[in-house]
């Protein structure tokens, strides 16, 4: 719930800052804003006591500025849910920026990135299942693209490679659980480009 109300809070100040930039032809345009759906290919619950596994579903916000003609600075954030009955099911977010490398090809823009930031993890866990950590650095690599819609809009594909060190409880603790430190995540939605 809380991360739909940050989804949407940032999506609404975006459109606001969006609507008092002058318009300019998409060649001139240096910076973006992106939001939308973004699915994680696994469950950060899982562990060798609970080896139910699945995709935890979320969202992402992305903002990327030219700084030079292929090179842009990105700043990245995303959250992932899992609310199964019976369950441990952690929110899990991710706040990251790095640079980002991109291209054009007629309506389509290709780009990568590399990432780094923290990741924080919540909800979930108790006495049975401790965290020694619920923040750790986190990396993301990888990238997709933009095809325009209009003239001042895309819509985006993209997918990385995240990599955290979430630890779990000490002593005996840690032979009994092993977090996901690997995964992968996919994103689709709107690019406001200005």
């Amino acid at each position: 719930m809380i991360g739909k109300t940050v989804c949407t809070i940032l999506l609404a100040l975006g459109s606001v800052c969006y609507a008092q930039v002058p318009h300019r032809s998409e060649g001139n345009s240096s910076s973006r804003l992106f939001g939308g759906y973004s699915l994680a290919f696994r469950d950060y619950a899982h562990n060798q006591d609970n080896d139910f596994t699945g995709v935890m579903n979320g969202w992402e916000i992305a903002y990327s500025h030219r700084v030079l003609p292929w090179i842009s600075v990105a700043v990245d954030g995303s959250g992932f849910y899992r609310s199964d009955p019976g369950v441990i099911h952690p929110h899990t977010y991710f706040f990251m920026a790095g640079p980002e490398i991109a291209q054009r090809f007629g309506r389509h823009r290709l780009f990568v990135h590399g990432l780094i930031g923290g990741a924080h993890m919540n909800g979930g866990y108790s006495e049975t299942f401790p965290l020694q950590s619920d923040f750790t650095l986190a990396e993301a690599i990888g990238g997709g693209i933009d095809t325009s819609i209009v003239p001042r809009i895309a819509w985006r594909v993209s997918g990385d490679f995240l990599h955290t060190n979430f630890t779990p409880g000490d002593g005996e603790t840690n032979q009994l659980h092993d977090l996901v430190s690997s995964n992968g995540r996919i994103s689709t939605g709107i690019v406001l480009r200005f």
